[in-house]
């Protein structure tokens, strides 16, 4: 089959989401006439929906079915994937219709070296890069992507990464688990002239207080935007406004033949609603124990159809 080369890209607050796919084997607001409120739906599409690795991954998947089911399919919602790799797997093999994933990541795994890293260009991209027979719909302003934080104690006139980058040799870099794989491209810090004293990840995945680095050190924290520390009061993140690190947007991947028109519709709409505060919220709600994934997609349907 031939590559399809047009991209049309909905801006997040336009209307109708356009899909792409491409050609390569996979191996590496709200209101009462939204297509998710309708009276007259049918009930005869079955889905499988995977869910993402990951608390945001697993709560990502059950909006996505919860926002299907209100278009008319029936889905069901398929666990227990280790990793980017099984479930883009079970994708090609047909095991499940659609997984959530994020743009940056999904992008280094069909394409590693990418160097792009504004939202758009890496869509654009990731959409050049997809497999045969898969696509991806519009984007969502919610994002899981890299940053650096420091304690607001340590912090001094430096207000962006770039800015704070000369501190970077007597500092120390202390991430949580899976931020070194979110903070793409490789070798973007060292790019600007951040190369960090000591480099370490938070034994527990959770960062660790600043009492853990060396004395002597600047304490800075790596995390990602969908982590609830992200928002921590203690804390203070450092802009990225020249894109240090890659876009990390929230996406849905899916079977092209298996998504619907209307069901496509239902996929834009929780790319125009969905913010990395909310998916950081129902991160939290999670991982404390509050809720569980299929109740907070739920409930932030309910509040936004």
């Amino acid at each position: 089959m031939a590559r399809q080369n047009s991209v049309t890209r909905r801006r997040i607050l336009g209307a109708a989401a356009s899909v792409v796919a491409a050609a390569v084997m996979l191996t590496g607001c709200s209101g009462s006439d939204s297509v998710l409120d309708s009276a007259d739906r049918a009930s005869d599409t079955e889905l499988v929906v995977g869910a993402g690795v990951g608390t945001a991954g697993e709560v990502l998947g059950e909006i996505y079915a919860g926002a299907l089911r209100r278009a008319g399919a029936q889905v069901e919602v398929r666990g227990g994937f280790t990793g980017r790799g099984d479930h883009l797997a079970a994708l090609d093999a047909g095991l499940v219709d659609l997984v959530p994933e994020f743009s940056g990541a999904l992008l280094n795994h069909l394409q590693p070296g990418a160097t792009v890293t504004s939202p758009d260009e890496v869509f654009e991209e990731l959409s050049r890069s997809l497999p045969q027979g898969i696509s991806v719909s519009d984007f969502a302003g919610a994002e899981d992507r890299a940053v650096l934080a420091l304690p607001r104690d340590a912090l001094g006139d430096e207000l962006s990464l770039a800015d704070f980058a000369p501190r970077c040799a007597g500092s120390a870099l202390v991430h949580s688990r899976g931020w070194d794989a979110a903070a793409t491209p490789a070798g973007a810090l060292e790019d600007v002239g951040c190369s960090f004293a000591v480099v370490a990840e938070a034994e527990s995945g959770v960062v660790p207080p600043a009492a853990s680095v060396p004395v002597g050190l600047v304490p800075v924290v790596g995390l990602t935007t969908a982590d609830p520390d992200a928002s921590a009061d203690d804390l203070a993140v450092l802009a990225d406004p020249d894109r240090v690190f890659t876009a990390q947007n929230v996406l849905p991947v899916f079977r092209s033949d298996a998504i619907s028109d209307r069901h496509r519709d239902a996929l834009a709409f929780v790319a125009g609603e969905l913010t990395t505060t909310d998916l950081a919220d129902m991160v939290g709600q999670v991982r404390t124990g509050q809720s569980d994934s299929a109740d907070v997609a739920r409930d932030w349907l309910d509040a936004h159809v």
